[in-house]
């Protein structure tokens, strides 16, 4: 299977804030969990929280995150920096894409460099329907919390869930706001299948009929 949608949506951003420069369009990955590095910037308590990278399923070739609840009562993982950039003030939205099986709440906390407890940091979380879910949390929403030229920690988890339920996160990054439709790309550059009107078949060469 190819890449999904969200996936291109996010290759594409990048390559316009690339071209346009990061005064017009600021982009910056926080983690996209390409390769088994990936795992070496995340956080994690072993015993709660069971981490890889590698394709969602067997068809796949994109490389994401899998995190499976193991136990305990808020399973997380936290990107702190240098990873993860200290001034989100230029940017509109953090961004990032999230597959469940099931609807599932997932807690997203942001410290900042005075952040001491649940008063002083953001508290907020996203409700993914099943299957894919692209989560936009906007900058000003979290700068009603903290300072968000300041931002020390990311962190995402589970409120008390099963043991083994497992989501699917890739290209956490921070930029402008994304719409849903994804930019063009013509045919001849596609590599995956097209759909067609036309019905391939055999040419016969058509014979006169005998005389009768």
């Amino acid at each position: 299977m190819y890449p999904t949608a969200a996936r291109l949506l996010f290759v594409a951003l990048v390559a316009v804030a690339s071209l346009a420069g990061a005064a017009d369009a600021p982009v910056v990955v926080i983690n996209d969990f390409a390769s088994e590095a990936s795992l070496k910037l995340i956080d994690y308590d072993h015993d709660l929280v069971a981490l890889s990278i590698g394709p969602r399923a067997v068809t796949e070739r994109q490389q994401v995150l899998r995190y499976q609840a193991k136990g305990g009562d808020y399973p997380a993982f936290t990107l702190h920096r240098p990873q993860l950039p200290k001034d989100w003030s230029v940017h509109e939205a953090l961004s990032f894409n999230v597959w469940s099986a099931s609807e599932r709440d997932i807690a997203v906390r942001i410290d900042d460099e005075k952040s001491v407890g649940y008063a002083s940091r953001y508290n907020g979380g996203v409700h993914a329907g099943k299957g894919i879910t692209h989560v936009q949390i906007p900058i000003k929403a979290i700068g009603k919390s903290i300072d968000v030229h300041r931002v020390a920690a990311l962190v995402l988890f589970l409120d008390h869930p099963p043991a083994g339920v497992t989501l699917w996160f890739d290209a956490i990054h921070l930029g402008p706001f994304e719409s849903e439709k994804v930019p063009f790309i013509p045919y001849a550059e596609r590599m995956d299948h097209q759909p067609t009107m036309d019905v391939p078949s055999p040419h016969l060469p058509m014979d006169r009929c005998p005389p009768s």
